[in-house]
């Protein structure tokens, strides 16, 4: 079984940017020179709640995740910041090969020491 949200924010700019960001996480790239002029580019990764949790993205404001993830994310939706929205959840139930694709894009997303993934150590 899968928990459905469907949302439509009712705010724009850069509060939907950090809605956003917390929900999904997101990738920045710092690119600095040293002393010598060399340029070096620096990338980190910033998780958001849905990081670590399997997950599949089904419309643009459309996600699905599991029954037992659904208290971490209706707390999230729950959050004043996030007002006002319109939020729609219903369970549902997910084929399998969906299921599978949203474990798999879980463990490629769980970062293990600072050049892994969860997904690449079980490969190994």
């Amino acid at each position: 079984m899968a928990r459905v949200y469907s949302f439509d924010l009712q705010f724009e700019g850069s509060r939907r940017t950090q809605f956003y960001r917390e929900l999904f996480g997101y990738r920045s790239k710092t690119t600095r020179a040293d002393g010598e002029g060399r340029e070096k580019v620096y990338e980190n990764f910033y998780p958001g709640i849905l990081t670590s949790l399997p997950h599949l993205r089904l419309g643009k404001s459309v996600i699905a995740v599991p029954k037992t993830a659904r208290g971490e994310v209706d707390n999230f939706f729950e959050d004043s910041r996030w007002k006002p929205i319109e939020l729609y959840s219903f369970d549902g139930i997910l084929p399998p090969d969906d299921r599978m694709e949203a474990m798999e894009n879980a463990m490629s997303r769980i970062m293990i020491g600072e050049d892994g993934t969860l997904e690449s150590s079980l490969r190994s």
